[in-house]
């Protein structure tokens, strides 16, 4: 999505605050219409050494009452396993879905 790291500042409804370089990587909302008085939001970024924060919002009218969490998830020769991380922070609603397809994800896993 965007080119450049930028500064960003994540604030959690629950745990730290998460300031970071970051890139957005990919976004996705169950609101695009922005008709909804309750809505989801999912950000995944990439930092310079290669981590990603994964970013579930929860949206409401009332600004007051949104609900924000972010996971960091290593940089790691393990491909899938990170993937099911970023996917097991964003809940794995349709919106986390979404922002899958567009990172061109595989939820296919392969069982021995």
């Amino acid at each position: 999505m965007t080119e450049e790291f930028t500064r960003q500042r994540i604030s959690q409804s629950k745990g730290p605050t998460l300031k970071f370089n970051g890139k957005l990587l990919a976004s996705s909302t169950d609101n695009p219409h922005e008709n909804k008085s309750r809505w989801l939001d999912n950000e995944l970024y990439e930092t310079p050494a290669g981590a990603w924060v994964a970013v579930f919002y929860g949206r409401n009218d009332d600004k007051d009452q949104d609900f924000v969490k972010a996971a960091v998830i290593e940089p790691g020769p393990d491909e899938m396993a990170r993937i099911m991380a970023a996917l097991d922070a964003l809940e794995w609603t349709k919106v986390s879905r979404v922002l899958a397809k567009q990172m061109g994800w595989s939820l296919n896993l392969e069982i021995e």
